[in-house]
């Protein structure tokens, strides 16, 4: 049966495809990142008021202070899902949606832009394991490239065309970026790209590219002032923004793994179809360097941009995958005739060897690629199930004081703890830097009591130093259970898979 080949169709079958894609993923009671809890609690948290505005649960972190919600968009969104599906539910079916929409705007993006191959290119995409890995876990990702590829649009249209109305289009989008993510600081040096690109192809349009920046200026301030939780978002934004984002303590404390540094060795492991790709679209440049364009050249510097950046940490793969791609496509589009002609040279020349013997052979590496990777994809994507923190979280809610802190061994069991009770405090969580900025001492002593570096006083120095005296061990921590063991007047009172729950008597 032949498919319809009408515009309307592809984008249903885009959609269709993804939705099936991205379920597959998420059918499961499992989250690949511990943050799943936290989105899904102030999701419930904002059922009651959509603005949270106290919160006190971590008392050492400067999260007790200054806490925004840097994700208030993202989370408003998935209000109405909350109120048929659980929380921890909620935030699942939003990803899958929320990813099949970013790949309709991606695909929407090539289609406008009159990118060729785009089958090709939406395959790359969802070849790229790190990046579906990325896409996959509780967090505003997708909503994020959405906001920018929507961005980049209104900007190249812009210099399409005389009325200044894709100025305002840039104004409010980058307006809702700042209500929807933390990271919108991204789209400065993207922006910076763009002129860099327009003077290497000298193509500048001074006028225009003032007024973008002037739209773009202003969004973001707007976004910021009427943000909910301004001012306070002022210095929320600053440590989350620079001194998580760009400076990175991670020489003096352990932050969370997305913040490591790659090494080329897993770039290129990982990334290798694009890789591949990626080569093949430099080379055509390179061969037809003389009709490069401004698109072409700027996506190549975005790019790089993010290589740099996905070496220092990780994490950054989001965004240099879906650019690589379109630097891809740019590239093809612009060197269509080159493509055209490699093309029909290589198919005399296959046509002279067993092709069919060649291409099973290619068909059954890349077969075995994607097994590999998507299997390692789901493994990482099915750590924490629903029940992680569950029993532990139900116990103290029931045993604990309300407004209570209590004493837990690492800021990544913090979410799980958050979602499982009410009215209870903690030391710190979503990121060690906040704990760390609010007081570097208390976070070091915090770190070595759980590492088991402290032997001596350990009923004094909780009580004392975290205002606690109850205590919520992951079994990972030996070195601690075994010195609490060693304390008279500290006391097992729970037992699960995951954890045990120590009081300490006075």
């Amino acid at each position: 049966m032949k498919l319809p080949t009408t515009q309307l169709s592809k984008y249903l079958i885009v959609v269709l495809l993804s939705l099936i894609f991205f379920s597959f993923i998420q059918f499961t009671t499992d989250f690949g990142d511990p943050d799943a809890f936290y989105h899904a609690k102030i999701i419930k948290m904002m059922q009651r008021d959509p603005i949270v505005s106290e919160f006190p649960y971590t008392q050492f972190s400067t999260l007790k202070d200054i806490y925004t919600d840097h994700h208030f968009f993202y989370h408003l969104t998935q209000l109405p899902l909350s109120y048929i599906f659980n929380p921890l539910m909620t935030v699942k079916v939003f990803n899958v949606l929320i990813n099949t929409l970013f790949i309709f705007v991606f695909y929407w993006f090539l289609v406008k832009r009159k990118i060729p191959l785009r089958w090709l290119l939406l395959t790359i995409i969802f070849l790229s394991t790190p990046f579906i890995f990325r896409l996959s876990l509780i967090k505003a990702n997708a909503l994020a490239l959405i906001f920018l590829l929507i961005l980049i649009h209104f900007i190249f249209k812009s210099f399409e065309t005389k009325t200044w109305l894709n100025c305002f289009y840039v104004f409010m989008f980058s307006c809702f970026f700042v209500l929807s993510y933390g990271g919108w600081i991204i789209i400065w040096p993207i922006i910076f790209l763009l002129f860099i690109s327009q003077l290497i192809s000298r193509q500048l349009n001074l006028k225009k590219t003032i007024g973008l920046t002037i739209s773009l200026l202003l969004g973001l301030i707007l976004g910021i002032i009427i943000h909910p939780y301004f001012p306070n978002n002022l210095i929320f934004f600053k440590q989350q923004i620079f001194d998580i984002g760009l400076i990175n303590f991670q020489d003096q404390i352990n932050v969370g793994t997305e913040w490591y540094q790659t090494t080329f060795r897993e770039m290129i492991s990982s990334l290798r179809i694009i890789l591949v790709f990626t080569i093949i679209a430099f080379v055509l440049n390179v061969l037809n360097y003389k009709k490069t364009k401004t698109q072409t050249i700027f996506f190549f510097l975005v790019m790089l941009f993010f290589t740099f950046f996905t070496i220092k940490s990780r994490r950054y793969v989001e965004y240099l995958v879906p650019f690589a791609v379109l630097f891809i496509g740019q590239s093809f589009k612009q060197n269509i005739s080159l493509l055209t002609e490699f093309y029909s040279e290589s198919k005399i020349y296959f046509f002279k060897i067993p092709y069919i013997i060649a291409s099973i052979i290619l068909g059954t590496l890349l077969l075995v690629n994607i097994i590999l990777s998507y299997s390692f994809l789901w493994i990482n994507l099915n750590k924490f199930p629903f029940s992680f923190y569950q029993s532990a979280g139900n116990f103290i809610t029931t045993v604990i004081p309300n407004q209570s802190t209590v004493f837990h061994t690492a800021w990544d069991e913090w979410p799980a703890l958050f979602y499982y009770t009410d009215n209870l405090y903690f030391i710190g969580g979503l990121d060690p830097t906040f704990s760390y900025l609010f007081n570097p001492d208390k976070h070091i002593l915090w770190q070595d009591i759980a590492d088991g570096k402290i032997i001596k006083n350990i009923d004094q120095i909780i009580p004392t130093e975290f205002n606690s005296n109850f205590i919520v061990a992951s079994k990972r921590y030996y070195d601690l259970i075994n010195q609490l063991q060693t304390y008279d007047n500290i006391s097992l009172i729970f037992e699960d898979q995951n954890s045990l729950v120590y009081v300490i008597k006075e």
